[in-house]
């Protein structure tokens, strides 16, 4: 489970990356950063976090998000 606050952290760091998407979008890398940092997931595992809904659809609210 992620929080807000994670989810804009995760979603800054995809729009530095190029990346425009949907806030629902960003929850992925929350979560893939929170089983990395709590030791779930190996460290060379492979993961495979798909991205989707493009950030034009969210546009209003990715204004208020965004640093």
């Amino acid at each position: 489970m992620v929080n807000n606050e994670e989810i804009v952290r995760a979603l800054n760091k995809l729009a530095k990356w190029g990346l425009f998407v949907e806030p629902t979008s960003a929850t992925i890398l929350s979560a893939f950063e929170k089983l990395r940092d709590d030791g779930i997931l190996e460290p060379k595992e492979k993961v495979l976090m798909p991205l989707t809904g493009f950030g034009l659809k969210a546009t209003d609210k990715l204004l208020n998000l965004i640093e």
